[in-house]
């Protein structure tokens, strides 16, 4: 499966990008061991997946991005919060809450799959040693919890 990852993640496909992240998804608790070592290189990766054009990669790598928050906490928590924080953040602090049109309600819903993906990051009883990776997030935490939305 590894093997096959890098390819699908790089075609011009969607569906096949989508499937190579939900593939990660699935397996990573389970490649535990083998994931571990390449974690932080693989974390900026799906990062960069919560800005792909299609809206569909964009909500598999949020939810990548938060599957693995618990599968591998307190691992990510401790050492690789930024690589899951900042596209999360991004993805967050891009929306519109002005009448919508159908895409728009589409881009909700991913929006509404970062916000999980941040609870996910957060929902563990583990410590955060890089306290000053929530310091360039904090305006943006404001805002977001201060919108009427």
């Amino acid at each position: 499966l590894f093997s096959v990852l890098p390819s699908l993640l790089s075609s011009q496909d969607w569906r096949q990008r989508r499937s190579a992240l939900m593939a990660i998804s699935v397996v990573g608790e389970g490649s535990h061991d083998f994931i571990m070592s390449g974690l932080g290189g693989l974390l900026e990766t799906i990062g960069k997946y919560c800005e792909d054009e299609h809206i569909q990669v964009r909500w598999a790598a949020l939810n990548t991005l938060g599957q693995m928050s618990t599968d591998f906490q307190p691992h990510i928590q401790e050492n690789h919060a930024k690589a899951v924080l900042t596209p999360i953040l991004k993805v967050l602090d891009n929306i519109d809450l002005g009448p919508t049109t159908s895409d728009q309600k589409r881009d909700i819903r991913v929006w509404v799959h970062a916000a999980a993906a941040f609870v996910n990051l957060f929902d563990s009883s583990c410590e955060f040693k890089d306290q000053s990776v929530f310091q360039p997030s904090l305006d943006t935490l404001h805002r977001l919890l201060s919108s009427p939305f």
